[in-house]
């Protein structure tokens, strides 16, 4: 059978199971899976779409932009009649396979119930693709226009199964989250939510009732709505979600069903937290109770697909425990990972599932690089195979980059051949003594587009004259390189715009950049917009070190007076925690540029 087969009908299935839970359908567990880690891509945009021909929802057809969407995910933009602009970001691994995807912007839709208006919103084509992790829209209105009090809506097709759905609302910008593309929007007259008084029951409930809940006027009665909405949907869909996954391990539909659950959960807290604006709003001891669901659920994960494997160590088959392996990083590593509960501490940090894994990528100790100095070129040859439950080495296909330290750019990359063997002609900068090349081995999969998570790191480390040397092992490269480079990109996450980031200040908050490389480095942090002084507390990654500097933005997009701030980034997340001024200005952080120290 073919490599995957089994973790593709997997996959394929629980994008049916998502379809049934995320698109208005029920909550009866179907077979399937979902993956990836990762930030939005470049995208070139597409113009002269075809008209939709609906009868309800009509839409601004030569406004629509479109975009072919690979697994790098990638971002698609478009301006409405009403000066809105509309930016649908679709993270790295989010797709099921490459497909071609459009907004388009409305301009009405009838036969809405209660008879409400849509202020602004998009039509996603195709209609109904399930994503293996949420992308997000966001609304960005023009000055002049104040999005406050406008509620989240959302609907299929042409203006079927409308329900509320959760928006966060900051300055001019508005946010959802989508777990699967339909047709996002905002309303003056939020809807009310289909069920009163409890029994939040399937992914659709919770969205309509946090949905409606965020749009409630009065703070106090916003805060104590979510907080038993969220009580709620904890107990009567979350909850059973994660128990029932737990009592099926290996039952993919279950597992499906759980993915949907935790996500939602996770997204109702965020959400709920923007709309009282306290980022320690919290449901006790519901929070608690997730996470440590959350993490006996998917070590249980893990462990029960590396059994598989195991078992099927010598099945004539090698896809086999190939297969049960890449399902015990996904549902082990990967999962723990998109939940923010890939550390060591609970035994689910990358290196560890790795290390710990039945399938092993083995990186030949001799792999060299033959440039005799800066200045020169040389080849580098590596060679790559795989042991299963310890057993003889073996060779299957596998995907080698080879990236100079610090730099974030491969010199080099592709498949291994049928022993295993890897060569490329990577240069050795001027000026670089000693070189450092990290390399990354990952198991391939041939005709698809789901990567593996079935790696091995490793690094050659030469000096001008010498033979080109290295540390084996699962550990990610050290993350100071002896040459940093000079700059570097990230991408803006929970921002709802790409390249930048809006935060009301009067409610305070924090916004994330993740970057494409570590080291030591300057942060550039490039134009604050406004003319309010404050302070700006940096924390870098998983440093227990914070770092303060002050900055004054200046009016009319003109950058001046930015901060600086020194640091050492560990791990690719790079928080900004904005502190609370109330009165003060809605403050935009743009120039997502990193400079590194000399």
């Amino acid at each position: 059978m073919p490599r995957l087969s089994r973790s593709l009908t997997l996959v394929a299935s629980m994008l049916v199971a998502i379809a049934g839970l995320a698109a208005c359908a029920s909550s009866t567990p179907n077979a399937g899976s979902s993956s990836g880690p990762g930030g939005p891509n470049a995208t070139t945009l597409i113009s002269n779409l075809p008209d939709l021909g609906f009868k309800n929802v009509k839409t601004e057809t030569a406004a629509a932009r479109g975009a072919v969407i690979t697994e790098a995910g990638g971002t698609i933009t478009a301006t409405g009649s009403n000066g809105a602009i509309y930016t649908l970001s679709i993270p790295r691994d989010a797709m099921p396979s490459t497909t071609q995807i459009a907004i388009y912007p409305i301009t009405s839709v009838a036969n809405l119930p209660g008879g409400v208006s849509v202020s602004a919103g998009v039509q996603i084509t195709p209609d109904g693709i399930q994503l293996r992790r949420p992308a997000t829209f966001t609304i960005q209105f023009p000055s002049g226009t104040d999005p406050k009090g406008l509620g989240g809506i959302l609907w299929t097709g042409d203006a079927d199964k409308v329900h509320p759905y959760p928006a966060n609302i900051q300055g001019q910008t508005v946010t959802m989250h989508l777990f699967h593309f339909t047709a996002p929007g905002v309303t003056p007259d939020p809807l009310a939510p289909p069920l009163a008084g409890g029994n939040c029951a399937t992914a659709d409930d919770m969205e309509s009732v946090i949905g409606f809940d965020v749009t409630i006027p009065d703070l106090g009665q916003r805060r104590n709505s979510l907080t038993f909405d969220l009580r709620d949907c904890y107990h009567h869909y979350v909850a059973p979600a994660l128990e029932g996954a737990l009592a099926h391990l290996l039952n993919a539909g279950w597992r499906g069903e759980a993915g949907v659950a935790e996500d939602h959960w996770l997204f109702g807290l965020v959400d709920a937290a923007s709309a009282v604006g306290s980022q320690a709003f919290t449901v006790s001891p519901e929070v608690a109770d997730a996470k440590a669901n959350a993490i006996t659920l998917v070590r249980a994960w893990y462990e029960a697909e590396n059994e598989d494997c195991v078992a099927h160590k010598d099945d004539p088959d090698v896809n086999v425990p190939i297969d049960a392996a890449s399902l015990a990083m996904f549902a082990g590593w990967e999962f723990a990972h998109d939940w923010g509960l890939d550390t060591a501490a609970n035994g689910l940090d990358l290196a560890t599932a790795l290390n710990r894994l039945c399938v092993q990528v083995v990186i030949d100790p001799n792999r060299s690089y033959g440039a005799a100095g800066p200045g020169t070129t040389g080849e580098v040859k590596i060679n790559v195979g795989i042991t299963i439950a310890g057993g003889p080495l073996q060779f299957e296909r596998a995907h080698v980059t080879v990236t100079r330290t610090g730099t974030g750019v491969a010199s080099a990359d592709g498949q291994t051949d049928a022993q295993g063997n890897f060569t490329a002609t990577v240069p050795w900068p001027t000026r670089v003594d000693p070189i450092q090349l990290d390399i990354l081995a990952a198991l391939d999969f041939p005709g698809t587009e789901f990567g593996s998570l079935i790696a091995r790191f490793d690094r050659i480390t030469k000096h001008s004259g010498d033979a080109g040397t290295g540390p084996g092992g699962n550990q990610p490269p050290p993350t100071t390189p002896p040459n940093p480079i000079r700059s570097y990109s990230g991408e803006w996450q929970s921002c709802g715009v790409t390249g930048a980031c809006f935060v009301d200040r009067s409610v305070g908050g924090q916004v994330r950049l993740i970057a494409t490389a570590t080291g030591e480095w300057v942060l550039a942090l490039g134009c604050l917009h406004g003319d309010f002084p404050g302070q700006y507390n940096f924390r870098f990654g998983g440093s227990p070190a914070s770092f303060t500097a002050s900055g004054v933005g200046a009016p009319d997009n003109v950058c001046s007076g930015s901060p600086t701030v020194k640091g050492t980034l560990i791990g690719t997340t790079l928080t900004f925690m904005v502190t609370n001024i109330p009165g003060a200005p809605t403050y935009k952080f743009s120039g997502t540029q990193l400079a590194t120290s000399p």
